[in-house]
């Protein structure tokens, strides 16, 4: 449907949305229309990638040719045009085939869709890493800093702090092997959010009157400022964004904390566990789930002779990453 019905006028391969259709409900996109969204032609490279490689574990050879061939030809259309001449940002593309002026955050998802050289990934990150643009107290907010619609407040999606941006910005940073970097957003976005829900108390009167009085305000939001201790204001820019928002805000204190903080990601189906040591505290996890069985696994504080804890009722493959060394260990059953 979206092939046939929301297809650029410049290209088959290039797409574009409605404002709330997106999600990202008022970034500013003049002139864009139905030129190229590069948030939404992303999305697009990134399911055709997705059913691409499912089509290969199920040995689809048909569907896993086409849909490869979909990425290529979204790739091939993002980089011809909406990447800006000098190769280092993504924008959004009008009707006429000139580039949007918008600094937006939605260039981004062109990380986990891999439809980046590693040159050009990395001039994301230069853009990531910049203090005037996407570096802010709070990272990562949805307009650079340097954009003249940049609201500090947030007022929604014109600077506020959103989960899935974060969240799909650091998964997307892992694709290119930038561990380093997606480690330092995720950790700046886990302690603004866990600073706000222990110490953060708001005015009434910038609560929306049918969220008052839930909770005494000890929560996670829907949005964040990037440049205050504070929750993001919301649509109308005068109440913060909604409350109890783990529809996606959740993916902070559980994914990220999990993934990246601690560092284990889980692959199953290999009956395999990478760790990569990112800190020096004593850290871990107890009773992970890990296919049928639960694993726990704890590491020594310190910077040299750590010891590793592993608890399982099953033998696997534990490979940890510790600065610049690689370890690969054989699991056995009982504790070791």
């Amino acid at each position: 449907w979206i092939e046939k019905n929301a297809a650029s006028v410049i290209s088959p391969w290039l797409y574009y949305q409605t404002p709330l259709g997106s999600g990202m409900d008022n970034v500013p996109r003049r002139g864009v229309e139905k030129g190229g969204w590069v948030d939404f032609s992303s999305q697009m490279a990134l399911a055709a990638n997705s059913i691409s490689k499912l089509a290969g574990v199920v040995k689809n050879g048909e569907w896993y040719s086409l849909f490869a061939q979909k990425h290529e030809n979204i790739k091939e259309a993002i980089n011809q045009y909406c990447l800006h001449k000098n190769g280092n940002f993504l924008f959004d593309v009008r009707p006429d085939g000139s580039l949007s002026t918008t600094t937006h955050a939605g260039a981004f998802w062109a990380l986990l869709s891999e439809v980046l050289d590693a040159e050009t990934a990395k001039g994301l990150v230069v853009h990531l890493n910049d203090t005037s643009a996407f570096n802010r107290p709070h990272r990562i907010p949805t307009l650079a800093k340097y954009d003249p619609d940049y609201n500090p407040r947030g007022h929604y999606w014109l600077g506020g702090v959103w989960a899935p941006v974060v969240f799909s910005t650091v998964k997307g940073l892992e694709k290119y092997g930038l561990f380093e970097t997606a480690y330092e957003v995720a950790k700046n976005h886990l302690m603004n959010i866990a600073n706000i829900y222990k110490n953060f108390t708001p005015s009434e009167d910038k609560i929306a009157f049918e969220e008052r009085y839930a909770d005494g305000y000890k929560t996670i939001w829907e949005c964040y400022s990037a440049e205050f201790p504070e929750p993001g204001t919301r649509w109308d820019n005068t109440f913060y964004g909604r409350q109890d928002f783990a529809g996606w805000t959740a993916t902070g204190p559980i994914a990220l904390l999990i993934e990246n903080i601690i560092g284990i990601d889980v692959k199953a189906s290999q009956n395999k566990i990478n760790w990569r040591i990112h800190r020096s505290d004593k850290h871990g996890m107890k009773n992970l789930p890990f296919g049928k069985e639960k694993v726990s696994l704890i590491i020594s504080a310190g910077k040299e002779n750590r010891e590793i804890w592993v608890d399982s009722k099953s033998s696997f493959n534990l490979e940890v990453v510790y600065g610049e060394e690689t370890y690969q260990f054989d699991v056995k059953p009982g504790e070791n």
